[in-house]
């Protein structure tokens, strides 16, 4: 089963994963298999060019029980996006 995070772009409703139909086991609508398996299937989309800290990401993807549990890998060139996107937030929430 290949999970993609564009097939479904909506919050979930009702007590079951809108891919795999299984019964959520946890009340954030977080699918652990689903999003395990998605986070895996992009493994070789992307590197650190560090094998130890890119096996550190993985397993902790793959062994995550919550979806804000997890590290991910952002690529330098989408930090400064990052920074901008985190300071516009900020700022309108200060506004």
């Amino acid at each position: 089963m290949s999970v993609n995070a564009e097939e479904i772009d909506e919050y979930p409703e009702g007590n079951s994963c809108p891919v795999c139909k299984k019964i959520y086991n946890n009340t954030l609508f977080w699918c652990t298999v689903c999003d395990s398996k998605r986070l895996q299937d992009d493994f070789s989309n992307w590197t650190s060019e560090f094998y130890d800290l890119d096996l550190c990401i993985r397993n902790a993807q793959l062994n995550a029980d919550a979806h804000t549990k997890y590290l991910e890998w952002i690529p330098f060139e989408n930090l400064r996006i990052l920074r901008r996107s985190i300071w516009n937030c900020l700022l309108c929430y200060l506004g």
